[in-house]
């Protein structure tokens, strides 16, 4: 053999040994020597999406394992199943961050980053100390946990997988106003509450809530949450436009994006008023807001929207 020939068997073999050693490859190898991600790795050459998982791009895979499809409602698993192509390869490249490595410690509790599909959806990240500790942290990304043990942190050749508790949903391209106005789930209906926020005359916080550039989280009252308003009570307001704001004001948190996986009993924050807006009594199955007077049970929560994140409830808030 070749000095030359001799010298490049050697180095490949060398690097191949430190791969092993060091546990590192492309992403697909990682995902494919991991145990936890047969389901996710069975998706992505359906996506056509096996060369971008095995080329030297820096990206860092947010990535379901199999215990988290496994807990998915069977109508939940199956669309996922039904994705064709085109839908697959925009969901996997989602759930990835292109040109950054994020380890779990890198993240902060107000923050976000775009997504590698095609509309650069963005990602949401809680970080919250976890209860009875002083140590360990509860990290979040679109609502759903950093998986803890072997499946976090995952270092790759170029880059990171982390291995999540649950299925991301997906972010929305419309702005938290612009979802109530017309959600894509089309069981709901938020009709009576835009009609009541039309008579207020300062229009600073829908804008605030329009915008892609203001990061909030909205708490919004459905039609059947407005119907248990009496009409006179109703008819009383849309003649107090500074009240409506006021009421609007109890119904959102500006400058966070808060999930209901990532909150503690009780935790506060400040709602768009200066008040506190807390989370009473919950739990994992039940969890429930109250802000200036009221308290209201999320019927459903953490739908990721461009600027934030909308939970509904079963109450208007502000309105005692």
């Amino acid at each position: 053999m070749k000095p030359r020939v001799a010298i490049v068997v050697l180095l490949i073999s060398l690097c191949l040994v430190l791969s092993h050693v060091q546990g590192q490859g492309n992403i697909l190898q990682i995902l494919r020597n991991t145990t936890g991600f047969s389901k996710f790795v069975q998706l992505v050459p359906r996506a056509q999406l096996t060369r971008f998982y095995e080329s030297p791009i820096i990206m860092t895979v947010f990535a379901f394992t199999d215990a988290a499809y496994n807990q998915l409602p069977f109508r939940e698993r199956n669309k996922i199943d039904s994705y064709d192509e085109t839908q697959l390869r925009d969901y996997l490249r989602f759930c990835t961050v292109t040109g950054s490595r994020i380890p779990t410690k890198a993240t902060k509790d107000i923050q976000f980053v775009q997504s590698s599909n095609s509309k650069h959806d963005r990602l949401f990240f809680n970080r919250t100390q976890r209860v009875n500790t002083t140590s360990s942290f509860k990290y979040c990304v679109n609502g759903v946990e950093i998986s803890e043990g072997a499946t976090r942190d995952i270092t790759a050749t170029y880059g990171f997988v982390q291995g999540l508790n649950g299925v991301m949903r997906k972010t929305s391209q419309k702005t938290a106003y612009g979802w109530i106005k017309h959600p894509e789930d089309t069981t709901q209906s938020f009709t009576k509450f835009l009609d009541l926020m039309s008579y207020i005359y300062v229009m600073d916080p829908i804008d605030v809530l329009s915008s892609p550039y203001w990061i909030n989280t909205l708490f919004v009252p459905n039609d059947e949450a407005m119907q248990k308003i009496p009409i006179a009570k109703l008819n009383r307001l849309k003649n107090d436009p500074t009240e409506i704001e006021k009421i609007l004001k109890a119904h959102y948190v500006p400058n966070r994006v808060i999930f209901t996986n990532c909150i503690s009993n009780n935790e506060g924050f400040t709602n768009a008023q200066g008040q506190q807006l807390t989370f009473p009594n919950s739990s994992d199955n039940n969890v429930y807001v109250h802000s200036d007077g009221v308290s209201a049970a999320i019927v459903e929560g953490n739908i990721p929207v461009s600027n934030g994140v909308v939970h509904v409830v079963d109450q208007l808030l502000g309105s005692v």
